[in-house]
């Protein structure tokens, strides 16, 4: 059956190309995804026979977000809550209040109150997420996306999501519950990654396409969306594409119904032609990745890494999987789950059990600062990034 488009719900689409995952049979999510463009809006999503309970099981029983402030490798990475201030705080007036959804581990409510908004909240299905913003003196309620207009919460001045929207199966039922928490003269500000910016930084294909992005915003699909609801940008900025400090672009929007200005948007042509320009680009890279994975005659190794660039890894060489020995992941919530089959320790458990097996390191950002914290461990195994 497949996904409507959840722009204009539309039938007719166009498929891109598809993309795989190593699921085992009681993952919630799909084992394909068809990457389709509309063909009446020219929105591009990830279509799947999977429907919006699906998702919230995962991302409810599989969250991995939590942990973020304990694993990040980089200056870069630290910055991100600091940028996502300095981008959105000329949309919030001080005495503003704000609503985060999908807040996570709550850094942007954290900086946000430590510069004086005293009215933040923030709302995330994971209950180990609300805990961590609950530590960093910030309230919160564990809770979906789909259940705010259920909730006994009152009306914001400003609903922020910033990197949620991508993630949403039922956009439609997301809209009308950010709706529910905002007043009628309120804001709703969104931050997503910008299709438009796929073919100008170029990165793994899971960074951009995995299993839990399955909605790709150009500015001009994303407007569209919110005015199906009345709803128009009134940041007064003809380009609202911006690169994050990793380098990559997103797109945001500050949407208002009060005093704005309707108009009609067209059919949007830039995704389609970022996202195959991005494929050419991609095709070229997969055929020397194809050559470095087929010289990997090792009978057993250890795999470090079970996110994204591993999920998709296994799933296009499944031979492989069986030569796994254990796996390493430094994301606690994922320590004594499995992936692949097999069970995921922290890094002190290869240390203390001084197993000299070859590492395959599995991560799209963090490669060579793995290997660094292999050395620091003290460890002699042989590395080979992927």
């Amino acid at each position: 059956m497949g996904r409507n488009c959840p722009i204009c719900n539309t039938k007719e689409k166009e498929k891109l190309f598809d993309i795989r995952f190593a699921f085992g049979e009681e993952h919630p999510l799909a084992k394909k995804n068809d990457i389709v463009c509309c063909n009446t809006c020219g929105f591009v999503f990830a279509d799947n026979d999977l429907n919006q309970d699906s998702y919230d099981r995962y991302y409810k029983e599989l969250n991995s977000y939590s942990e973020a402030d304990s694993i990040k490798y980089t200056e870069d990475e630290e910055l991100f809550p600091k940028f996502y201030f300095s981008l959105l705080r000329k949309f919030i007036a001080i005495n503003e209040s704000v609503f985060d959804v999908g807040c996570g581990d709550g850094g942007l409510l954290s900086i946000l109150k430590q510069n004086g908004y005293g009215n933040v909240y923030g709302l995330d299905p994971s209950a180990d997420s609300i805990r961590t913003l609950e530590r960093k003196g910030v309230n919160g309620i564990c809770g979906s996306v789909f259940e705010i207009a259920a909730l006994d919460l009152p009306k914001f001045d400003v609903v922020i999501s910033t990197g949620v929207l991508e993630h949403i199966f039922d956009v439609d039922g997301y809209i009308k519950n950010v709706l529910a928490a905002v007043k009628s003269d309120g804001k709703i500000i969104v931050v997503v990654p910008a299709v438009e910016g796929f073919e100008i930084k170029y990165t793994d294909l899971p960074n951009y396409f995995n299993h839990e992005h399955i909605n790709f915003f150009s500015q001009q699909t994303l407007d569209r969306l919110f005015a199906g609801y009345g709803y128009y940008d009134i940041s007064n900025e003809q380009s609202r594409l911006v690169t994050e400090p990793n380098g990559e672009y997103i797109l945001y929007g500050v949407y208002s119904k009060k005093n704005v200005d309707t108009h009609e948007i067209e059919k949007d042509d830039s995704s389609r032609k970022s996202v195959l320009n991005y494929l050419e680009k991609y095709s070229e890279r997969k055929k020397e990745k194809e050559e470095k994975y087929k010289k990997l005659s090792l009978d057993k190794y250890i795999l470090w890494g079970t996110g994204a660039l591993a999920t998709q890894f296994l799933a296009e060489f499944p031979e492989i999987s069986d030569k796994i020995e254990f796996c390493i992941d430094n994301n606690k919530t994922k320590q004594g789950t499995r992936f692949a089959g097999k069970m995921i320790y922290g890094s002190d458990y290869l240390k203390s059990q001084n197993i000299n097996l070859p590492i395959i390191i599995c991560s799209m950002k963090n490669g060579d600062a793995i290997v660094k914290q292999i050395v620091e461990l003290g460890l002699k195994n042989e590395c080979i990034i992927l």
